[in-house]
C-alpha cells in the first residue's frame, strides 16, 4: 500500500472500475502527489497498451467460420481414422 492506495484499489482505478468513493480519494490523492501521479501516467499508459495488443492479437487470431469449419473436418477425420485402426501393442509385431 502506498500513500494510502491498496493494489486492489490502483488495479480498479486503471481498469475503470473502483467505486466513485476510491476513485474520488484517489483523484483527490493526486492533486497533492506527484509520485502517484506520476505512477498513473505510466501504469495507465502501460495498460492502454496491452488493451490495444490484446485487441490486435484476438483480431489476427480470428478464424472465419469457414475456416472454422475446415479444421474440424480435418481434426474429426482424424479422429475416426484413429478410432477404425487396429490397437497396436507395444512390442508385438503383428499388432
Amino acid at each position: 500500500m502506498k500513500h494510502g492506495i491498496s493494489e486492489l484499489e490502483w488495479s480498479d482505478y486503471l481498469d475503470g472500475g473502483a467505486t466513485a468513493e476510491a476513485r474520488d480519494r484517489i483523484e483527490a490523492h493526486f492533486i497533492g502527489c506527484l509520485d502517484c501521479w506520476e505512477f498513473y501516467e505510466q501504469m495507465s499508459g502501460a495498460t492502454q497498451e496491452l488493451h490495444e495488443a490484446g485487441e490486435e492479437a484476438r483480431q489476427g487470431l480470428a478464424l472465419e467460420d469457414r475456416r472454422l469449419h475446415v479444421m474440424l473436418r480435418g481434426v474429426f477425420a482424424r479422429l475416426r481414422a484413429d478410432e477404425a485402426a487396429p490397437a497396436k501393442v507395444p512390442g508385438c509385431r503383428d499388432s
